[in-house]
């Protein structure tokens, strides 16, 4: 009988490890990111979407953080965004640039800093240059789908040498209001 518990025991072990093998899905509330070029690095995180006010004009964002979004104040975050002037939109392909003010347009942005508001801040920070963002379903508060945009901009505290990077990922974004993102102190440039 113990030879035989011997033998089972590994078996079982890979039976439950199996349960927990990562099936590539994104989560509600989830989002998986690729940056590629001058900053190379690859995170998950919390994905939301919110309107913001603009002096009574409304602006659609979708937001991309490295971890929880706990993690992030206004000294130390690392994220992404998409956003335009408008209201959320329906499912379909849109195109990212950074082309005069164009509100059809979607901007994007990247920022991995610590000691953001500092003079001696530490990180890249990037601006689309241009892109694509594709929103594949909206369901039950949920907006799934995918963007990648060729960013360009620094890697502070060097102010005088550009850097680039595709910014890429995959999210099942979830609503909140704009108060909870505005709670965090981050300067999303939005509004």
């Amino acid at each position: 009988m113990c030879s035989s518990l011997r033998f089972l025991l590994p078996v079982l072990v890979l039976l439950a490890a199996c349960d927990t093998v990562d099936d590539g899905e994104i989560g509600p509330g989830d989002a998986e990111l690729t940056l590629t070029g001058d900053v190379d690095d690859d995170f998950e995180g919390d994905a939301f979407y919110t309107t913001f006010n603009d002096n009574g004009t409304p602006v659609f964002a979708l937001l991309f953080f490295r971890g929880d979004l706990s993690d992030s104040d206004r000294d130390d975050y690392a994220f992404a965004a998409v956003s335009r002037p408008g209201d959320r939109p329906g499912v379909g392909v849109f195109t990212i640039s950074d082309e005069g003010s164009n509100p059809d347009l979607f901007r994007g942005q990247y920022a991995d800093l610590e000691d953001a508001d500092e003079p001696e801040a530490r990180g890249p920070v990037l601006s689309a240059r241009e892109g694509v963002l594709t929103i594949t379903r909206f369901d039950n508060g949920l907006l799934n789908g995918s963007f990648r945009f060729e960013g360009r901009g620094l890697d502070l505290p060097d102010r005088s040498t550009f850097i680039n990077a595709t910014v890429s990922g995959t999210f099942e974004a979830r609503a909140v209001s704009p108060d909870l993102l505005r709670s965090t102190g981050i300067d999303f440039d939005f509004d």
